[in-house]
């Protein structure tokens, strides 16, 4: 899908990791093959995740400008917090400009891989979800920039979460928790949200009822 959507031509490499590294492709994307995929399927995981190491031989590449990181972001071995891996990812400059991340498996890390591609190289990267996107709109993210440093506001709120955006692209949406006093709010007037930094606007968001045991959870956990 890389292939059809920038050229069969682009430079390709493909590597899998767990506590070793095999690179599987070195070559053009129009040259990746079903035979390629064999070899990884047949490899299989081989039970730890070093994503350290995984990054420390990225930084060594000097032909390619990008990294797309394929995982369920939970590292078991070497270095596994998210201040050490973002200092990892920091390494890759000044050959790599961006980073972006791949969710797959049950069990996963999502603010540590969010963590990874926001806010460490020249463009930030995006985030994507293997069981919510098809390839094709994969692909076209990829394609896209993202944003990131867009600061929320609303008027009146005792605390919003979150207060920064950041890996936003054009058509996301975005959960936003926000704690105001009864007296600002009424069904049939909308709430003020105000987004400030790269791309100032100000939104009206409509206001409904709901049920209160299920808002009240997410709202704790916001908190």
């Amino acid at each position: 899908a890389l292939a059809a959507r920038h050229g069969a031509q682009m430079p390709l490499m493909v590597a899998c990791f767990d506590q070793t590294l095999e690179v599987i492709f070195n070559g053009e994307a129009g040259q990746f093959s079903t035979g390629h995929q064999r070899h990884i399927l047949a490899r299989r995981p081989l039970g730890a995740s070093n994503l350290g190491a995984a990054l420390r031989w990225a930084a060594g590449l000097k032909t390619h400008r990008r990294v797309l990181l394929v995982s369920d972001g939970v590292a078991t071995m070497g270095e596994t917090s998210s201040a050490e891996l973002r200092r990892r990812v920091k390494r890759l400059k000044p050959g790599m400009d961006r980073i972006d991340a791949l969710m797959v498996g049950g069990i996963r890390d999502e603010p540590l891989l969010r963590a990874l591609v926001s806010d460490t190289l020249t463009n930030d990267g995006v985030l994507l979800d293997s069981q919510k996107l098809t390839t094709e709109q994969m692909v076209a993210r990829l394609g896209q920039a993202a944003l990131s440093g867009v600061e929320v506001e609303v008027p009146g709120a005792r605390w919003i979460w979150p207060s920064v955006l950041t890996g936003v692209q054009p058509g996301d949406e975005v959960l936003l928790y926000a704690d105001l006093p009864a007296e600002a709010l009424t069904i049939g007037r909308p709430l003020t949200v105000k987004l400030a930094g790269p791309a100032p606007q100000t939104l009206r968001v409509p206001l409904q009822n709901t049920e209160r045991p299920p808002l009240e959870r997410a709202w704790i956990k916001a908190r």
